[in-house]
């Protein structure tokens, strides 16, 4: 089970699970609510836990599913978009298991299901790692061809939902910056920086930490900050490609 708010990293998770491992099944939830509910009538094999999830997180999400076991005790993996100091004991505490850093990469994530699953129970495919060569800050090609395995159909699926997703969250900059609303301001900057960082996008993912670690509203340092969000999305979106 993957539970994961953000599109972008839920695709990106599901296509390296795919490649690592093809015939397993993979359950999609947005939120640790959903999680719960489908532990609730079935436990799977290994839960990919993001940790700030709308509805409930997943430190909150990771305590419900322990009450809900007897014998068996499922790996519950955390997913951060940063090593925050402490957020790793954090992780631990609450119950999981084990604790990742996005964006993951397909070394990890084939590291994560050989660590943590029973190898009769999953048919894992190894040799296929391969190391990340794009290295342009604004946008790395490379990086989301690695993630579909060059495979044209893929990568434009996700290609696409990239763009939908970053398209997204300049509407919502625009209006949160105009309602001068801090703490969505910095929520945003915090979805924006997962879907950057994953996509290879490492000069937004900075200017969008900016804006999740922004402590206090100023119209003039905000009004700069999303003019370089607004031109870094331009770029990037004329380096895309329309299809791969």
């Amino acid at each position: 089970m993957i539970a994961e708010d953000n599109l972008v990293n839920m695709l990106l998770a599901k296509t390296l699970i795919k490649k690592i491992a093809p015939e397993a099944t993979v359950v999609e939830v947005k939120n640790g609510q959903e999680a719960v509910d489908y532990c609730q009538e079935q436990m799977p094999d290994i839960i990919l836990m993001d940790v700030q999830m709308p509805e409930m997180n997943g430190y909150e999400a990771t305590k419900q599913i322990r009450l809900l076991q007897h014998d068996a005790r499922v790996p519950i993996i955390a997913l951060t978009a940063g090593n925050v100091k402490g957020e790793r004991e954090k992780c631990l505490d609450s119950g999981m298991d084990d604790f990742v850093v996005k964006p993951v990469v397909e070394e990890t994530m084939e590291m994560i299901l050989d660590k943590w699953l029973d190898k009769e129970s999953i048919a894992l495919e190894s040799g296929q790692n391969k190391s990340d060569q794009g290295n342009n800050a604004h946008y790395s090609e490379e990086k989301l061809r690695q993630y579909a395995d060059d495979d044209p159909e893929v990568l434009q699926e996700i290609l696409s939902i990239v763009t939908t997703e970053i398209d997204k969250s300049l509407k919502s900059f625009k209006a949160l910056i105009q309602e001068e609303n801090l703490l969505l301001i910095n929520e945003a900057g915090h979805k924006l920086y997962g879907t950057a960082i994953s996509s290879g996008m490492q000069t937004l993912a900075e200017i969008a930490r900016e804006f999740e670690h922004l402590e206090q509203f100023e119209t003039e340092k905000v009004t700069d900050m999303y003019r370089r969000l607004l031109a870094e999305i331009e770029l990037v979106k004329e380096m895309m490609p329309s299809r791969p």
